[in-house]
């Protein structure tokens, strides 16, 4: 990392103007270069929540990732702010026709089984 590091710093710099961060830890600052100055762990933090991070936000980030690795680095990126969109599985599809189903024979009404249902696909 020694060799590279006005690639990371510059990578790093990248990171700070791309949308919605609010900090970026240098890892030669922040003490997060491996003793054998083979990785350096840099750390980001957004102004959002992570559920807040817009589709541009993270793509500005992959295209520094991106533009760390034409530099040679061996880049990766990771955390629960990367992650695009929340997808329902098969399984909770199931689960809420199952409990519909309950619902309409617990409550012997459809009107009165929706309202729960509703409640929670909602909430």
């Amino acid at each position: 990392m020694g060799a590279h590091r006005s690639e990371v710093e510059s990578l790093v710099g990248g990171l700070k103007r791309a949308s919605q961060v609010a900090n970026v830890v240098d890892p030669y600052t922040g003490s997060t270069v491996s003793k054998d100055r083979t990785i350096a762990f840099a750390q980001m933090t957004y102004k959002v929540t992570d559920s807040d991070v817009s589709d541009r936000a993270r793509e500005d980030v992959k295209k520094v990732a991106e533009q760390g690795r034409e530099a040679g680095l061996a880049v990766s990126m990771g955390g629960s702010a990367m992650k695009e969109g929340v997808q329902q599985g098969i399984g909770e599809v199931i689960g809420i026709l199952v409990a519909a189903v309950v619902l309409v024979i617990t409550f012997g009404s459809l009107i009165a089984a929706g309202l729960p249902l509703l409640t929670a696909v909602a909430g």
